[in-house]
Order: structure tokens, then C-alpha cells, then sequence
């Protein structure tokens, strides 16, 4: 099984451009700092902020292997640090899951379980750290992903996780499902690599949620030093 990747630290930290209400900084502006320093700066302006917060947001990388998974998990770890309310990070990514075997959980039961049986959402999930941050796996690996999408309790129950948690973080990888949860969503973070992305693969990314009306919250350029030309 592929590992996640971890941010990569250089001499110059990691790079993340946030983007909020449209608004873009540039890698170079970005200062140098440790990584859970980024992800603890940028998880009030998207998630906490008065004017618009956000309760739930789709995770996607722009191609396989840019850290999706990755960034997701540390995005979830700073916002249940950073509030009392509840969190649920949502493992999406059926083509590749791994966030359970980070916590040495098993993938079942899980996201797709929830999706075809009855019951709350929490009786699917398990509470991976002392106090609010959950987290609700992929579930049972016979379970094809098409079926589930295919399903007529597909979008009720899907919009139920918003309902019993306050915020929603779904890890969807880079794969085509991703566009299936993005009705859940309110709005999606672009996860893109410096080294291994091509501008023409964020684009077409781009252009699926814009072609799915799903706001752009945010870009976050992993691997990345001052100065890139993204």
C-alpha cells in the first residue's frame, strides 16, 4: 500500500497558497515555517472565519501521489485542535484508502456501509482522538463505488454526515469519484504538487468543479519552496 505523503520539509518549509473568497497568494509569499504551522494558519481563514465559515469541504488532487490524503489529515488535525466542535474526516478515496491504517483502524465498517444500512453516522465512525475528531472510513472493500453512487439513498444520506458532525473534511484522492461528493460539499481544496503536477491536469481539475458550480476554497502547492511559478 502506498504511504501518504507527508509535506515534504526543505530549508524553505513548505509553500501552501489559501485561497478564500477568491483571493490568491503566491507561493513566494508564503514564509517559512513548520508544517502543522501552515495548516494552523490556514484552517481559520477557510473553516472558522465570521464572515463565511465552512462546514464541510472536498480534499482532490490534481493526479495521483501530490499528498491529497496527506494534506487532508493534517487539515483535520489542526481544526479539531482549533475548536470544540465536532470533526469528521471522511476517507473517499475507495481507489486507494489509507487513513485507517493510520490510526490502526480497520476500513470497515465505514462510508460505504453507511451509505447502504441504516443507522446514525456515528455508529460507523470511530473518535481517533480524545476529544472531537472523527473519523469514518472507507468501509467494506467488496462494496463497488459505482453501486454506491448508483444508490436512491446515495445524496440523503450523504448530506447526513453534515448533519451530525459540524464540520466535514472528505479525502477524495484523484480519482473520478470525486465529483460524486462534491453535492455535499461547500466548497473544494485543490491539492497539487510542485515537483509532479501538470498545469494541465490542476486545470482540468479546475474545471470540473467549476462545471459542478463547487467554489474553489483553496490551492495547496505540496513540496513546494518560494518563488515557484505556480
Amino acid at each position: 500500500m502506498r504511504r501518504p505523503l507527508e509535506p515534504k520539509q526543505t530549508r524553505s518549509g513548505l509553500s501552501i497558497t489559501a485561497v478564500q473568497n477568491q483571493l490568491k497568494r503566491t507561493a513566494s509569499e508564503a514564509a517559512p515555517a513548520p508544517a502543522d504551522d501552515y495548516f494552523m494558519r490556514i484552517v481559520p481563514q477557510v473553516f472558522l472565519s465570521p464572515s463565511q465559515p465552512v462546514r464541510t469541504a472536498l480534499f482532490c488532487g490534481a493526479a495521483g501521489g501530490v499528498g491529497c490524503t496527506s494534506v487532508c489529515l493534517r487539515t483535520a488535525e489542526a481544526l479539531a485542535r482549533l475548536t470544540n466542535d465536532s470533526v469528521c474526516l471522511v476517507d473517499a478515496n475507495f481507489r486507494a484508502p489509507s487513513l485507517h491504517s493510520v490510526f490502526g483502524l480497520e476500513r470497515a465498517p465505514g462510508i460505504s456501509d453507511f451509505l447502504t444500512e441504516s443507522g446514525m453516522v456515528r455508529s460507523f465512525a470511530t473518535l481517533v482522538n480524545s476529544k472531537n475528531l472523527w473519523l469514518l472510513p472507507t468501509g467494506n472493500k467488496r462494496m463497488d463505488a459505482e453501486s454506491l453512487f448508483a444508490g436512491a439513498t446515495f445524496r440523503s444520506r450523504l448530506a447526513q454526515i453534515a448533519t451530525e458532525f459540524r464540520f466535514v473534511l472528505i479525502d477524495s484522492g484523484a480519482g473520478r469519484d470525486s465529483a460524486q461528493f462534491a453535492q455535499a460539499a461547500s466548497g473544494a481544496i485543490l491539492v497539487i504538487d510542485s515537483d509532479q503536477t501538470r498545469r494541465d491536469e490542476a486545470r482540468r481539475v479546475k474545471q470540473i468543479f467549476q462545471t459542478l458550480r463547487l467554489p474553489l476554497l483553496g490551492v495547496i502547492v505540496n513540496r513546494a519552496v518560494p518563488k515557484s511559478s505556480w
